[in-house]
């Protein structure tokens, strides 16, 4: 099979095509022949390295040990291993491989209880991959919200960066559960993320959503753009703070998150997601729905990965940036 790979850390340009061998399927796994991925902020980080002291020890210190990125996929499975029971050849699936990695190819292994699920029926394979990684890591923040909601609360929250693919999914979910959105993106994405429901819509190069007047029950840094210092006047007492990345110093949205709740007042959240597969199922009912939306940026062909691993850097997409797999290799 083919497979993107990149032998060592660089730009985009070091991911390039090649033949590998087939992934072996072992008893509990399935092997799927991926349709669509996409390119994120995660392969990005891992390829670079973004965080050099972080990703290099887990990745390896010099060259990559996993060199296939790749976290999201929608497929057809091609083979089921003896022990699997839940799904069978045929099956158009979609999920997510965390930190394993290994989607941009023409084939993956994956087991068959972990984060997989049949695919929405309602959506291709491209829309469906759509809905995987920025739903996951929105609704890791969303459960948090929902458990600590305030009594008497009238249920308010500000997003920043709400066209990405954590920030439009973040949108959504809290749309479903009753919240006013107020909701900060580019010029460019204004119409999108007024169409999944936001209540208002803020451009952030004409104003500055830390000037808003009045409490709100948390804030929801999906970009990592601003802090909790520059939120924390806008939140009422007891509510919450969260942010997708890990602040100044590489330490600070950690570590705030053990002080806030012990000092009390505002809080800031920082949970670390788990993989599962209810909740893949859970976002295939809810597209099936209608209720959960994949926002898509931009389609590349397979052959054009490059190209999509650039954009992403812009750090200016809207949704997720897709890859079809079946086009592009010959």
């Amino acid at each position: 099979m083919k497979a993107a790979v990149y032998t060592q850390y660089g730009p985009p340009e070091v991911v390039h095509w090649v033949e590998v061998p087939d992934p072996r399927v072992k008893p509990d796994q399935v092997l799927v022949r991926v349709h669509a991925t996409t390119v994120n902020r995660n392969d990005c980080g891992f390829r670079k390295p973004e965080y050099p002291w972080i990703i290099r020890p887990i990745q390896g210190l010099f060259r990559p040990k996993r060199q296939i990125l790749g976290t999201e996929f929608s497929g057809t499975i091609l083979a089921v291993g003896a022990k699997v029971t839940q799904f069978k050849a045929g099956d158009e699936v979609f999920g997510l491989t965390g930190n394993d990695f290994g989607t941009h190819a023409e084939k993956l292994v994956i087991r068959a209880d972990s984060a997989i699920a049949l695919k929405p029926k309602n959506l291709t394979h491209e829309k469906a991959v759509a809905i995987c990684d920025g739903p996951w890591l929105a609704y890791n923040l969303y459960k948090k919200l929902e458990a600590k909601s305030i009594p008497g609360s009238d249920k308010k929250i500000v997003i920043n960066g709400a066209s990405g693919s954590i920030g439009s999914s973040f949108l959504q979910l809290a749309k479903n559960g009753g919240w006013h959105v107020t909701a900060v993106a580019s010029t460019r994405s204004l119409d999108i993320i007024r169409s999944l429901g936001a209540d208002l819509v803020m451009d952030y190069a004409k104003q500055d959503f830390h000037q808003l007047e009045g409490k709100y029950d948390a804030v929801v840094d999906a970009v990592g753009k601003s802090s909790f210092h520059r939120c924390k006047h806008l939140i009422r007492d007891q509510g919450f703070y969260f942010s997708t990345e890990l602040g100044d110093w590489f330490l600070q949205n950690p570590l705030l998150a053990l002080w806030t709740p012990i000092r009390g007042g505002v809080q800031v959240r920082f949970p670390i997601p788990v993989l599962n597969q209810s909740e893949m199922k859970y976002f295939a009912e809810l597209a099936e729905a209608g209720k959960l939306k994949p926002v898509i940026d931009r389609t590349y062909s397979a052959d054009q990965i490059v190209e999509a691993y650039r954009f992403v850097e812009t750090e200016q997409k809207i949704g997720s940036v897709v890859v079809q797999i079946t086009e592009g290799l010959g």
